[in-house]
C-alpha cells in the first residue's frame, strides 16, 4: 500500500511527530501532502504546537522552520536544520562578505 493511499486522519497523526523541516519537505513529494499541509487548521496547529527552536546551517535562527513564538528558558531545546540561510540575506553575495 502506498503512503498516499493512507487515510488523511492517519497521515495527519503521523505529521505531528515530524519536525517542521520534514513537514515542509513533504510538500514537495506529492500534491496530496501539499494540499493537506496547507489546510488552515493544520497550519494553525503547526504555528502553536510545541517544537524545538531551530537554527540553520550558519547558526542563525531559521525563519523557515521556526513557525511559532518561543519563550527562552533553561528548558528550551534546540535542533539544527539543513537550510543555509539564503532566505535571511538580501542577495547571495552578502554571504561572502561576512
Amino acid at each position: 500500500m502506498q503512503l498516499i493511499n493512507f487515510p488523511s486522519e492517519l497521515l495527519y497523526n503521523t505529521f505531528t511527530f515530524l519536525t517542521n523541516e520534514e513537514i515542509i519537505n513533504l510538500t514537495f513529494i506529492h500534491s496530496k501532502f501539499y494540499k493537506m499541509i496547507h489546510q488552515p487548521f493544520f497550519r494553525e496547529y503547526i504555528s502553536y504546537r510545541p517544537h524545538p527552536l531551530v537554527f540553520d546551517f550558519f547558526g542563525n535562527m531559521c525563519s523557515i522552520c521556526n513557525q511559532t513564538i518561543y519563550i527562552l528558558d533553561d528548558n528550551t531545546t534546540y535542533i539544527e536544520c539543513g537550510h543555509v540561510g539564503m532566505h535571511t540575506y538580501p542577495n547571495k553575495n552578502d554571504l561572502f562578505s561576512i
